[in-house]
């Protein structure tokens, strides 16, 4: 089974972007709606995989992505966006 975070300020991607992980294959460990709190979740449940909106409240997914390779997180990243501005 493959462990997941969801990240994305927006609740309606949050909860469609959740319900693409389904068991028996995945299971979302947590959702979250910034991106300190996609950090604290990542750090606290080390997930497989991490789904992060590119422009979130606090901390962006890019900021994220870039702690993640600077600490050397076994986490993979997968950034998500409706569109750069």
């Amino acid at each position: 089974m493959t462990t997941v975070v969801v990240a994305d300020d927006h609740p309606l991607m949050l909860d469609a972007v959740a319900g693409l992980f389904r068991a028996p294959a995945f299971e979302v460990l947590a959702r979250c709606q910034d991106g300190l709190q996609a950090r604290n979740a990542i750090q606290q449940h080390r997930p497989d995989l991490a789904v992060l909106d590119v422009h979130m409240p606090r901390v962006t997914g890019l900021e994220l992505l870039a702690q993640a390779r600077t600490e050397g997180w076994p986490t993979r990243i997968l950034l998500l966006t409706a569109g750069l501005e």
